[in-house]
């Protein structure tokens, strides 16, 4: 995570929520002392160059999320981690609309600009409350509610089956509302015929504790099956 500026510091709390790695690169005396304060994995230093970010572990990352508070930095900063890990998942900030194509071309996968989802989000509260609700319920985990991706595993017990013979709403309590298989865009809604296959990603509604009782059941079965 680049920058623990005001967009950074929620990027990180939700990541350590969710309880997965990442380490946070800053360059601001005052932020790192912050980090130092809380106790966060984090890299002291410029994160538009290549030896901080080499620290940081670059090559190894799977992501790299750009929160710089200026858009410029953020594209060189897209740039340069491209050119290090042309594997990597770069999620990127961008200021303005026309900055989204900067930072793609510079090869981030997706560009998020605040101030536009914040717009869209305050015209869904005064059109369609409830939407903005539910919305806020799955987002921030309200009420034990969460929406989550899952990838299939090879040899999964699922594979093979569609989702009305996966039964997971009767077993696990627990909805489909997306499947991204191989080579293929996101389906929304999918029918209850859909066949699951090893790689797809399910995007699954359900309370937490459903979700990682899922997760767990295809960990467990994998393992006794291995």
């Amino acid at each position: 995570i680049a920058g623990y500026g005001r967009v950074g510091r929620h990027v990180t709390a939700e990541i350590a929520a969710k309880k997965a790695d990442y380490v946070v690169i800053e360059g601001d005396k005052e932020a790192v002392d912050l980090l130092v304060a809380e106790g966060r994995p984090h890299v002291a230093g410029d994160a538009t160059t290549e030896d901080i970010l080499a620290e940081a572990g670059i090559e190894r990352a799977r992501t790299l999320i750009s929160t710089l508070p200026q858009e410029a930095l953020n594209v060189y900063l897209t740039l340069t981690a491209r050119h290090m890990n042309p594997k990597l998942n770069i999620i990127a900030r961008a200021d303005f609309e026309e900055g989204e194509k900067k930072l793609i071309r510079a090869g981030a996968n997706h560009v998020v600009i605040p101030h536009v989802l914040g717009g869209i989000r305050m015209a869904k509260a005064a059109l369609q409350p409830n939407v903005v609700d539910f919305m806020q319920m799955t987002s921030m985990g309200e009420a034990g509610l969460s929406v989550e991706e899952l990838r299939i595993p090879d040899g999964a017990w699922l594979t093979g089956q569609s989702f009305l013979e996966s039964n997971l709403k009767r077993d696990f309590g627990v909805t489909i509302i997306g499947i991204k298989q191989q080579g293929e865009q996101m389906k929304v809604n999918p029918g209850p015929q859909t066949v699951i296959n090893s790689g797809d990603i399910l995007v699954i509604l359900g309370h937490t504790q459903d979700l990682e009782r899922l997760s767990h059941d295809l960990r467990e079965r994998r393992e006794e099956a291995g």
